[in-house]
């Protein structure tokens, strides 16, 4: 006969006792491994705002957990939220010095944020010092370095990038940037059109060299560079500005006119291209349609100084001597007026 076998009663409690700590920590641990499992997950994903909702979750359940503080503190920089990354960074460097990515994102929210640019390069200067290897570092040491007009210093960062990272575009376009600032053209060269090889369907890169070989009077090179960013983005009035000015310097005014057409299409309260258009028509000869844009640039506005002058002299080939003397007068009054005072 089988017997039953039972506790004394204290026993029997602690054994229960037992059991359920033993069922709480489990559950415990399950808990615990739900919420790591979303948090690597969101950083896969990079999804900032999932990642900012696990690492808060991290940091109160481990709040001396630097990674957490600094996964959140990179999301929030890419939300714009510098203020408080650099402080999710700051408390990441301080539960681990030696933490370089913390040391990167500090120094790059702090940038971005307007923060003291001298602490944001000291922050990437121990960034690269402590992992020569870490994401972004020489990358974003080269902006600070160009920031503080180190150009030396910034070219060797980027170079240093560009290394790590040979597909990055942005490590040419910034670099080429420094070096035209250097006034080292050709290496500037090299470099957009190394942009410009990676990233062919960006306007920008074609812009940016067209400026070079603007200083560098090789304007034909130019003009087929503002051409082919407007193929890119036919509606950047700003760059068929750019290109129907350098028209106009090389005296090819019909293109320069039909240009500022287009860019009156485009954005018609611009009294500056009416100005623009009107003194192409001027240089044509087409003096009747040049007053009608020097027209439209006064109504848009009034004290134009420089409007009423080229409209003078439009007036004056037209043989119209009092309108001429008139505009003239007013052109001579306005610019005699002392500068308003800022506000």
């Amino acid at each position: 006969m089988k017997r039953d076998l039972k506790l004394p009663g204290k026993l029997y409690c602690v054994a229960v006792s037992i059991a359920i700590v033993s069922s709480a920590g489990m559950a415990g641990l399950a808990e615990d491994k739900r919420l790591l499992e979303n948090y690597q997950r969101a950083i896969a994903l990079d999804d900032d705002e999932e990642i900012i909702k696990w690492s808060t979750q991290m940091i109160q359940m481990s709040p001396r957990n630097a990674d957490a503080y600094y996964q959140r503190a990179h999301a929030l920089c890419h939300k714009k939220k510098y203020e408080a990354a650099v402080a999710d960074a700051t408390r990441a460097i301080e539960l681990n010095p030696k933490m370089a990515k913390a040391y990167v994102i500090r120094g790059k929210a702090g940038y971005m944020g307007e923060e003291s640019s001298l602490q944001a390069l000291k922050d990437l200067q121990m960034g690269v010092k402590l992992d020569p290897k870490v994401e972004d570092g020489y990358f974003f040491l080269g902006v600070a370095c160009s920031v503080q007009k180190q150009g030396k210093e910034a070219i060797e960062a980027f170079t240093r990038a560009a290394a790590l990272k040979p597909k990055d575009k942005n490590i040419y376009r910034y670099r080429s940037a420094v070096y035209t600032m250097l006034g080292d053209h050709q290496n500037a060269l090299k470099d957009i059109s190394l942009y410009i090889k990676l990233m062919p369907s960006k306007a920008d890169g074609y812009v940016s060299r067209a400026g070079i070989y603007e200083q560098l009077h090789q304007y034909d090179k130019a003009i087929g560079d503002y051409t082919e960013a407007l193929k890119v983005e036919p509606k950047q009035y700003p760059t068929r500005m750019m290109r129907a000015s350098l028209y106009s310097t090389l005296q090819k005014h019909k293109e320069a006119l039909d240009d500022y057409s287009e860019c009156i299409k485009q954005n018609p309260m611009d009294e500056d291209l009416f100005l623009r258009r009107g003194k192409e028509y001027q240089a044509l000869k087409a003096f009747d349609k040049a007053i009608v844009d020097f027209n439209e640039a006064i109504a848009l506005s009034p004290e134009y100084g420089t409007a009423y002058r080229l409209r003078s002299r439009a007036y004056e080939a037209m043989g119209k001597k009092d309108l001429a003397a008139k505009d003239k007068a007013k052109a001579d009054e306005i610019g005699k007026r002392p500068a308003e005072k800022k506000i």
